[in-house]
Formats: structure tokens, C-alpha cells, sequence
């Protein structure tokens, strides 16, 4: 495996006063992937193989089928595979020299969220209650129908996708623990013409994660097959460091996220005044999270984009938002107010940390 030499020094950086926080660093990691923040991503890399390496390896699998999926489905695979072969990775260098190498790749890679977009459309937007109830009525034949049924919207083909290889595998929210068969999914998903390539692909994955993806990958791939696909580029500004970690990495899934984002809803008046408007204030921290995800945590520098893949995006943003009670019809205002007040989502951010900008 060549390494070219412009990640050399990035694999052993200088850590010397970066805020010392496994789970800050995750977060760095898969959100500097998203963005191609190539150097920003190496240094999380570095940090986690020293000192949590098996976290690392989890969450580089997270990443590859969340974040880059169709978009590269090779990379996918290298990192899949990688995962589990620590033996065939000391042989190629270490760690340290194929994790660079992986990760770099899944930078460049165009990246393609819809996978895990369409789960979460699945699984909570309130759309799809009815289907969610009445497919659990099914059985394994009718479930093969709706998922091989073209004229079938691709939400209900992935719950019938979900329910045929099991919840007790594949656990979702929506769903009581039911068993399944995850290879007479791939079946139907083979008497549909996907190729073997893809079907390798979610294979590979379903023995890496109990996560969705592995059921919903082969659906995406073929609802882009259907029409042309392009790859959209965005502009991703360079983040305000804090610790040494670029802001977005504090968010709801970690402990100083949480404060930051704490300290945001107290402070941020139009906020707070919508939320206690329609929500319970048990349920203010959740719907905060998900904001600070659909803002700035699944910005990605180049999507896949095919006729449909807006749809499937919109409808998993109106599902995040929406699934503890919040109004479908107040998810832009709610948007709204919070890139208004960015400016003060950095200042929580820094006095969360201890002001280590």
C-alpha cells in the first residue's frame, strides 16, 4: 500500500496541547471525513490509534457505510475488510500507515448519506406510522413483494427491508425485536439485478455493524441506476479551532458538546421561547442535537446527487426534527433561528471547553 509522502508527517503529528477527549475526537473524525478536511481528519486518526485504536476502527466503519456508501463503494469495502485484519494490516505498515491511507481515501471519496438518510425517513418521520404497523402484519413472502415492487415508494420498501432481515439484527426505533433472514433479503435484492459487487458490499457490512445500512445500500444504488447521477460540490469553510479540534466536533455526542449546547439553549432567547411553545422541556436537549446534526453536522463536501436523493434528504430532515412532537411546518423557522445565532453556538462552545480557543 503507497502512502504518499504528504501524509507522512500527519501520521505522528504534534498532539502537544490538543484537548486531550476520545469522543471529541470521534466527532472530529467523521465530521472532518464529511467535509474532505483531509489533515483535520488524519490528526483525529492519529489521536484515536493512540490511545482508543478499536474505537477507531468502529467508527471508520460508521463512516464509510453513513457517509461515503455508493459514492465509493471500493473505499467502502477496503475499510470494511481493513477493520478486522490487524494481523494484515501490521503487514502493511501498521496501523498508523493504513488507517492514513483509508482515511484519506474516504475524504476524496464523493459522499453519499442517503443510505442512512432513508433509514431515519423510515424509522421516525410520522408519514410512515401506518406502514410501520400494518407491514408487521406481513409475511415473508409479502415483505419480498413490497421490497422487489418498483411501484412501492422507497421508504416502504426499506421498512418491508427492515422487517424481512430481522430488527432483532437490525434494531430500529419503529419496530419491535422480530427475527429476520438478512440473506433472503440479499436474495430479493439479487432477482432485482443488483450486482454482486453491491451485494458483497452490505454483506461485508452486516458483520461490522447492527446499524441499517447494510438493507438500505443496495436500495440506493438502485434508485440512482435509475436516472443520471452527478456530484455536487459544496463549499465547506475552514472551522475555528478550540482545543485544537474544529468546532463542529462538539456537539450532542459528547460530554462537552452537550455543555456547549447547554449553554446554547439557555442563551439563545428565540430558541428556547419556540421550544417551550411545543415541546416538553424533557425534550429541548433532543431537538437541540438534531438541529446542530441538520445545520452543520451532515454538511458534506461533495454529494451524489440523482433524481430523487432531494426527496429522501428532505424527508429524513422533517423526520429528525419532528419525531418528539415538534411541528413539521415550523423545521425552517426553527433552522432559521439557529444560523442566526452561530456567533453565539462558538462563544458556548469555547466556555464549554474552558475558553481554549
Amino acid at each position: 500500500m503507497h502512502l504518499d509522502n504528504k501524509y507522512l508527517e500527519v501520521i505522528r503529528p504534534n498532539q502537544a496541547g490538543l484537548l486531550d477527549d476520545a469522543y471529541v475526537a470521534t466527532s472530529s473524525l467523521q465530521k472532518t471525513i464529511r467535509r474532505g478536511h483531509v489533515s483535520g481528519a488524519l490528526m483525529a486518526a492519529s489521536y484515536l490509534l493512540s490511545v482508543q485504536p478499536d474505537r477507531f476502527w468502529r467508527r471508520l466503519v460508521v463512516i464509510a457505510l453513513e457517509d461515503i456508501g455508493i459514492g465509493d463503494l471500493e473505499t467502502v469495502r477496503s475499510v470494511l475488510l481493513a477493520s478486522t485484519r490487524k494481523t494484515w494490516r501490521a503487514e502493511q505498515g501498521g496501523d498508523q500507515v493504513v488507517a492514513a491511507r483509508l482515511v484519506a481515501d474516504l475524504c476524496a471519496a464523493p459522499k453519499c448519506r442517503d443510505a442512512c438518510e432513508l433509514l431515519v425517513a423510515a424509522d421516525l418521520h410520522p408519514r410512515w406510522t401506518g406502514q410501520r404497523s400494518a407491514f408487521l402484519d406481513l409475511n415473508q413472502h409479502q415483505l419480498c413483494d413490497v421490497v422487489a415492487d418498483p411501484m412501492r415508494h422507497l421508504v416502504e420498501r426499506t421498512l418491508a427491508a427492515w422487517l424481512l432481515a430481522g430488527t432483532k439484527r437490525f434494531p430500529a426505533y419503529a419496530f419491535p425485536q422480530v427475527a429476520g433472514s438478512f440473506a433472503t433479503l440479499l436474495d430479493v435484492y439479487r432477482q432485482l439485478g443488483i450486482p454482486e459487487d453491491v451485494l458483497e458490499v452490505a454483506r461485508l457490512a452486516s458483520t461490522r455493524t447492527q446499524e441499517g445500512h447494510p438493507l438500505t445500500i443496495p436500495l440506493i444504488w438502485l434508485a440512482s441506476s435509475a436516472g443520471p447521477v452527478t456530484i455536487a460540490p459544496t463549499a465547506v469553510p475552514q472551522p475555528f479551532l478550540i482545543g485544537g479540534w474544529p468546532e463542529f466536533a462538539f456537539d450532542g455526542h459528547c460530554r462537552l458538546g452537550r455543555r456547549a449546547l447547554s449553554l446554547f439553549t439557555d442563551r439563545c432567547t428565540a430558541l428556547r421561547q419556540m421550544m417551550q411553545r411545543h415541546l416538553p422541556i424533557k425534550a429541548h436537549a433532543d431537538l437541540v442535537g438534531h438541529i446542530v446534526f441538520r445545520a452543520e453536522g451532515h454538511l458534506v463536501d461533495r454529494r451524489i446527487s440523482y433524481p430523487g436523493s432531494g426527496t429522501i434528504l428532505g424527508e429524513a430532515e422533517v423526520a429528525h426534527l419532528t419525531y418528539s412532537g415538534f411541528p413539521a411546518n415550523l423545521v425552517t423557522d426553527v433552522l432559521a433561528i439557529f444560523g442566526d445565532n452561530l456567533d453565539l453556538l462558538l462563544q458556548c462552545r469555547i466556555e464549554a471547553v474552558g475558553g481554549r480557543a
